[in-house]
């Protein structure tokens, strides 16, 4: 009897585990399935969040981001290159205009 429910646990934990290991196999398809350029996207607005990005645009053919900020974001450039090498995505050239924000 004992042997009989020991078996059947180990189904249920290898049912288990297949499941899980075909989840993570679909999310790491996803991850692959997306461009360069939305990977690099997500990488600036991450960076920079919402409150100082105005707009950006993105050509992988050139490997350049043009990003329109509020305020002085010289730093921001190689945070987001370095980002950019972890994720084995080689370095953009990332231009930054700045807007001043007047009040009404």
């Amino acid at each position: 009897m004992r042997e009989v429910i020991k078996i059947k646990k180990g189904k249920e934990l290898f049912v288990l585990l297949f499941s899980l290991a075909l989840l993570c196999s679909c999310q790491n398809n996803k991850e692959e399935a997306k461009s360069e350029g939305s990977k690099v996207m997500d990488t600036v607005q991450n960076m920079v969040g919402k409150k100082g990005l105005r707009g950006a645009t993105v050509d992988d053919k050139t490997k350049i981001v043009d990003l329109e900020m509020a305020g002085n974001e010289n730093k921001l450039k190689e945070e987001i290159n370095t980002q950019l090498k972890n994720q084995n995505i080689k370095p953009y050239t990332i231009n930054v205009s700045q807007t001043s924000i007047t009040p009404f």
